[in-house]
């Protein structure tokens, strides 16, 4: 697991923002995921927070067959930690998983 230290302004804030660039190679099979703040702060009935370490054990646990059931899962983990109320930020994520080439096993 790879977390990517680049990083910029809100998306959408500024009109005329500039973003860090930066480059990953992805395998076939690999994992793209890209949350925003609102799934990292989820918060539960203790005040805790959904966090980087809660991300990534829901990651490693994720069927990774498909973006869909890395989205699925994650998503399902953060609503069933998170108090409704504490949904109110943006919660947005995006999985996107490299397929083999066709052809390759």
């Amino acid at each position: 697991m790879e977390s990517l230290s680049e990083g910029g302004p809100l998306l959408g804030v500024l009109p005329a923002a500039s973003f860090a660039r930066g480059r990953l190679q992805l395998r076939a099979g690999d994992v793209l995921l890209a949350c925003s703040d609102g799934i990292l702060e989820s918060r539960n009935s203790s005040d805790q927070e959904f966090g980087y370490e809660r991300l990534e054990a829901q990651l490693r646990r994720a069927p990774t067959g498909s973006a869909d059931g890395v989205l699925f899962s994650v998503l399902g983990a953060v609503q069933d930690f998170a108090v409704a109320s504490e949904l109110a930020d943006d919660t947005s994520l995006v999985v996107v998983r490299r397929s083999n080439p066709q052809g390759n096993a």
